[in-house]
C-alpha cells in the first residue's frame, strides 16, 4: 500500500537549500514573500505556504519569525511613543505626521487609542 506521505516527500516542491534560502530572504533581509518569489522564479502563493510550513515545522524559523514580531512590536511601541510625546507638547496631528513620516491616520488612531486607554484607567 503506498504511503500518502511517502509521495509527497518525494515530490517536495523545495529543497533544503531553497528553504534555507526563503527563510534568509524574509527573515534575514526583510523580503516580503512577492519580492522572494520574483527572486527565486516561484509563485507567490508557493512561497507564503512553505513560509508558514518552515514556520509552524522548525524551530530555527519558527525562532526568526517570534524575533521578527518582537521587533515590529517594539518598534510600533516606540513610534507611538513618540506620537503621544508630541502630541501631549501641543503638536497638531499634521505636525506629527510630516514630522515622523507617517500618515496622519495613523497619529489619529494612536492618539484616540491612547486617550481612550487613558479614560478607561481614571473611570
Amino acid at each position: 500500500m503506498i504511503n500518502m506521505n511517502d509521495c509527497i516527500d518525494s515530490v517536495r516542491l523545495f529543497t533544503e537549500k531553497e528553504d534555507i534560502m526563503i527563510i534568509n530572504f524574509k527573515y534575514i533581509n526583510g523580503k516580503k514573500p512577492k519580492e522572494i518569489a520574483k527572486l527565486m522564479n516561484r509563485d507567490e502563493a508557493q512561497i507564503s505556504n512553505r513560509i508558514d510550513a518552515l514556520v509552524s515545522s522548525n524551530e530555527w524559523a519558527k525562532s526568526l519569525h517570534v524575533m521578527q514580531l518582537k521587533t515590529k512590536a517594539r518598534v510600533r511601541e516606540l513610534r507611538n511613543k513618540k506620537i503621544i510625546e508630541r502630541h501631549e507638547s501641543g503638536m497638531s496631528r499634521h505636525e506629527i505626521s510630516k514630522e515622523l513620516g507617517i500618515a496622519k491616520q495613523t497619529v489619529t488612531n494612536v492618539v484616540m487609542r491612547w486617550r481612550n486607554e487613558k479614560n478607561l484607567s481614571e473611570s
